[in-house]
């Protein structure tokens, strides 16, 4: 069974990602690894990586920033260089299915790596969130890189995230790559706007 750590280091691996498709000038990538679909965008953008970090950092302001009124996000605590924050999916598209809830930590791995993983079952930052009608994920990680590469600027998004849902594969895929797409397209708009 692998834990977000090893899915974050799966992510991270440049190797393996198949090109999808082109979606309004982002590339979208994806990867299969141990059974776990992973998800990786990139675009070209004029916007500083400061400017997209601030946005992505700013957990507190996520409800102003995202488009999707099914997530609630709130801060929960930093610890020297480390972010901690709260989202609460919720998930009434699906009959008899709980609302889904994470605890992640987010940091700089190197100073144009963001990177977030969610928390395990057992972290104390849980504790305030454990109820019985709510799922708590603890597979899920991702990262914001910003690469320069001949006088152009990227920004790749790279995501896992399991939702423990008992629907298959195929069904879920879709709603998943549009909602990182939407996520990557409002980061940058905020950004963009600030």
């Amino acid at each position: 069974m692998l834990m977000s750590s090893d899915l974050l280091n799966c992510l991270l691996d440049d190797e393996n990602w198949e090109y999808k498709k082109k979606v309004q000038s982002i590339s979208v990538f994806e990867k299969d690894v141990c059974g776990y679909k992973m998800i990786k965008i990139k675009k070209e953008i004029s916007i500083s990586r400061d400017e997209v970090y601030k946005v992505i950092k700013d957990i507190e302001n996520y409800s102003q920033v995202l488009t999707a009124k099914n997530v609630y996000s709130e801060y929960v605590d930093s610890k020297n260089d480390t972010l901690y924050g709260y989202q609460k999916y919720y998930v009434d598209f699906i009959p008899f299915t709980r609302n889904r809830q994470l605890v992640f930590k987010m940091y700089e791995k190197t100073k144009n790596n963001l990177i977030w993983e969610a928390l395990d079952q057992n972290h104390y930052y849980l504790d305030k969130y454990s109820t019985g009608d709510v799922k708590t994920l603890t597979k899920g990680a991702g990262s914001w890189e910003f690469i320069s590469n001949n006088n152009k600027n990227f920004l790749v998004h790279r995501f896992y995230m399991d939702t423990e849902l008992n629907i298959p594969e195929f069904l879920l895929s879709g709603p998943r790559e549009n909602s990182v797409l939407q996520i990557f397209s409002d980061v940058l708009l905020e950004a963009k706007n600030s």
